[in-house]
């Protein structure tokens, strides 16, 4: 939610935390959980403070996750859990604005391990670096890694928690050149940038992948690499169709170049996905 007090500051007088998690999966609603949690606090147009921690989930890591962020259930084994952290946390974000590339996703995860042990959700003012590349930008893709080659941006391990929450912060810092040289000054002007308040969905409605998103929302093909329910791992060319929620599970539905039905497959069954440029007729 946008405080008024916030809206009203100038982008040079706020700290914000860049903010970015590794999850077991892709939605807390069916029990996923975080195993790794990054926070770069920037003030004053420096870093002033960075925490950084696996954190035991208290489940297995799903191995599609596993397959996409490198984090394993031996890495985590002596790790922390997360009411361990939680104070640190909570201490470290207040009074900051909260930016996340998808914050939405981050954010959902936060909020269900804090509502877990009875403490509030972050309420903080957030914004979206994923909301500003899809409003201000035409990037040939919106996904952290995309934009950042773009930009000719250092990339270090992608979908590490740390990594990521510095490469957003590096993204982040880069658009506010562009802005502040048309004169956005304002929290609020940035609010109105990325189109409004960053809403966090509801608990049983997950936030999908980037490039999942940004697929279904440019009707563009995807090459995606998904394990079979017997291990065998299976590459294809879809068009995603739809998002589809049945019980604990969550699927992607897509027409796939090699069969004439509609595939139905599990999203935590996909290791790795990318999206391809459209060919013209």
């Amino acid at each position: 939610m946008l405080k008024m007090s916030d809206g009203n500051k100038k982008i040079s007088a706020v700290t914000f935390v860049f903010f970015d998690v590794e999850t077991t999966g892709l939605s807390p609603a069916f029990g996923h959980r975080i195993c790794e949690l990054a926070l770069v606090q920037w003030r004053e147009n420096k870093v002033a403070a960075i925490f950084h921690s696996l954190v035991n989930p208290g489940r297995s890591i799903s191995r599609a996750a596993s397959a996409v962020n490198g984090i394993t259930d031996e890495m985590v084994e002596k790790a922390p859990y997360f009411p361990d952290l939680a104070g640190e946390i909570l201490r470290f974000i207040k009074d900051t604005i909260v930016v996340g590339h998808n914050v939405s996703f981050d954010l959902s995860f936060l909020n269900a391990h804090l509502r877990d042990i009875d403490l509030p959700e972050v309420d903080n003012t957030r914004l979206d670096t994923l909301a500003l590349a899809r409003r201000c930008y035409h990037f040939p893709s919106n996904s952290l890694g995309n934009i950042a080659k773009t930009l000719t941006l250092p990339i270090q391990a992608q979908h590490r928690a740390l990594d990521d929450a510095i490469l957003t912060k590096e993204i982040f810092v880069r658009f506010m050149q562009d802005f502040q040289a048309n004169d956005v000054m304002e929290i609020s002007q940035l609010i109105e940038l990325q189109g409004g308040e960053i809403i966090v969905p509801a608990m049983n409605k997950p936030v999908v992948p980037t490039a999942l998103s940004e697929a279904l929302k440019n009707k563009t093909p995807l090459f995606i690499k998904y394990v079979t329910e017997y291990g065998a791992e299976i590459d294809r060319i879809i068009e995603p169709q739809q998002i589809k929620v049945e019980g604990r599970e969550i699927y992607l539905v897509a027409a796939c170049q090699f069969q004439e039905t509609n595939l139905a497959i599990r999203l935590d069954q996909i290791i790795e996905m990318k999206i391809l440029p459209v060919v013209p007729a």
